[in-house]
């Protein structure tokens, strides 16, 4: 990310808001929407790449940003649990049906 910092991690938070959400809704199973998660949290992940900017940013400003990562964070974590359930649900009625 080049530019101004603040303005690199907003940008990437935004990015990110829309990117975890089509990424889960794509997700068909369990391990394929664990694999997302991984890939959006993870130590390698999409959310650690925004980051990096983060010691460029003034310090006035970093617990604002940090603020707003902590709830990017909690909606990537709310959306994958709210999916998981979805996904789990639906492989139990298939069962269900199979053996109806």
């Amino acid at each position: 990310m080049s530019g101004d910092p603040l303005t690199a991690i907003e940008t990437g938070l935004a990015e990110l808001g829309v990117e975890y959400r089509v990424r889960f809704a794509d997700a068909t199973s369990e391990q394929s929407l664990r694999a997302v998660r991984a890939e959006i949290l993870g130590k390698k992940g999409t959310l650690t790449r925004v980051l990096r900017a983060m010691g460029q940013v003034p310090a006035s400003e970093r617990p604002r940003i940090g603020e707003r990562v902590n709830a990017v964070r909690a909606e990537v974590d709310a959306a994958f649990d709210g999916r998981l359930a979805q996904i789990l649900s639906a492989a139990r009625q298939a069962e269900l049906e199979a053996a109806g």
